[in-house]
């Protein structure tokens, strides 16, 4: 029997065979390293989930059809939390991929690498007063004390 065929059967590999050790490799989707999606990326997707042209989005949050194409394209850098706002209602966005939106934003802006910690308190101080609006009231207070008690 085939190392192939004692697979397929359910019997079991016998010790020392090399087959037993290796994993079975499938084909899958190459993966995206740790980095965020782009701003522009994900604004792109999102319109895509909606079924929305540029035009359409462009119009519903008061903006140019140009500017928003060089947002979703990454030829412009991430807009103002207001037009952040903006574009969020226009695509009808829940909180959650609000302030999402509203942190790629602002990593961006800032070139903050949203998956490595922030090095300084100062820091994170600056970016929960940039996200104020989108977060709860009870959350903004709890990382404040938090900040507060942490060394310096």
């Amino acid at each position: 029997m085939t190392p192939q065929e004692r697979t397929l059967s359910g019997d079991p590999e016998p010790a020392g065979s090399l087959v037993a050790a290796s994993p079975v490799r499938r084909s899958a989707k190459p993966r995206r390293s740790n980095r965020a999606v782009p701003f522009g990326e994900r604004l792109y997707r999102l319109r895509l989930e909606r079924g929305l042209s540029q035009l359409q989005v462009a119009e519903l949050a008061k903006i140019s059809p140009a500017y928003y194409s060089a947002l979703e394209n990454s030829k412009k850098r991430p807009p103002p939390d207001s037009t952040v706002d903006s574009l969020a209602r226009a695509l009808s966005l829940d909180d959650m991929s609000r302030a999402d939106l509203a942190e790629l934003a602002i990593a961006e802006r800032f070139r903050i690498e949203t998956y490595r910690p922030l090095p300084h308190v100062r820091d994170l101080v600056v970016l929960i007063r940039c996200r104020e609006s989108v977060l709860q009231p009870a959350l903004v207070e709890k990382l404040k004390q938090q900040i507060r008690e942490a060394p310096t």
